[in-house]
């Protein structure tokens, strides 16, 4: 088997253990995974998506950042960036993304989520 056949492999285990409920597992397997083949945006991605879906929004974000530097064009990457940082308390940062992949994409729905987010940070709330 060759080794992309081996990292898809990994992948779908990992994907099959977040799925049964074995969260810990995927992750682990994920960063196993990330580490041997850094240049794979869906891995990438994949492990911050998990990381912020298991709670841990501040481990998910440098994950997500990656992902949305290799795919700026990803709404899905971007809106899970985007409540990754929200969630992790940097909501600054969380509005930027947001500012900043609206520049180039058009999405009204998150046209209005950064208007709000906008106006949350100006009244003091987050």
């Amino acid at each position: 088997m060759g080794p992309n056949r081996q990292i898809d492999q990994q992948a779908n285990e990992a994907i099959a253990a977040w799925q049964s409920g074995d969260s810990d597992k995927a992750i682990a397997e994920l960063q196993t995974l990330v580490t041997v083949a850094p240049g794979d945006d869906r891995l990438t991605f994949l492990l911050g998506a998990y990381l912020w879906n298991a709670g841990r929004a501040s481990d998910a974000v440098s994950y997500l950042r990656n992902a949305a530097e290799s795919q700026p064009e990803s709404e899905r990457v971007a809106r899970v960036l985007f409540h990754a940082l929200w969630e992790s308390g940097d909501t600054e940062a969380a509005a930027e993304h947001l500012r900043e992949f609206l520049a180039v994409n058009k999405v009204e729905d998150l046209e209005v989520v950064l208007r709000d987010v906008e106006n949350r940070i100006a009244g003091g709330a987050s």
